[in-house]
């Protein structure tokens, strides 16, 4: 499976380049890059054929050290930048509730996520509506597509199989 990289604007970018019946779009966050991925994109692609976006949020990863953004060589300018980050998730509004949804809507998690605690996972499960299905690793990983990458594969592309025309 080739990937190619490439800059959407300011945003550092990966395509696998799929001619599968769906796309999957991966965004990451603080704390790493679009690129470290490639444990998890690379297999699926080839099992499934998807055609795979990953990039990086802007001012992380690659897309922070290459456009020009301002980066401080005091330590808590990182830890600043990702409790923004963090406060962002809580703070966020939809434009419609998630009991609203009537899209299918797949939640997986592990069971002893550091940084997203099960308590709010199922919450969040509960609170969406429309067609959904959530499925818990016995882990206590947060990133399960790098340290459960093939029953990640397979649970995803079951689940894509099942719900996407």
């Amino acid at each position: 499976m080739r990937r190619i990289e490439f800059k959407l604007g300011d945003i550092h970018s990966y395509r696998y380049e799929g001619d599968g019946p769906y796309a999957l779009l991966i965004c990451h966050g603080a704390g790493g890059w679009g690129g470290m991925y490639d444990t998890f994109c690379h297999p699926y692609a080839e099992m499934t054929q998807a055609d795979i976006w990953c990039w990086d949020a802007p001012g992380f990863g690659q897309s922070g050290a290459k456009t020009g953004r301002e980066v401080m060589a005091h330590p808590l300018h990182t830890d600043r930048v990702r409790l923004a980050s963090m406060a962002s998730l809580y703070s966020w509004e939809a434009p419609h509730p998630l009991s609203e949804n009537n899209k299918p809507f797949l939640l997986m998690y592990a069971e002893r996520d550091p940084i997203f605690p099960p308590g709010a996972c199922q919450a969040l499960y509960e609170s969406v509506g429309g067609p959904k299905e959530q499925v818990v690793f016995d882990s206590n990983h947060h990133q399960l597509m790098l340290f459960h990458t093939e029953e990640f594969c397979d649970k995803l592309a079951s689940w894509c199989s099942r719900n996407l025309p």
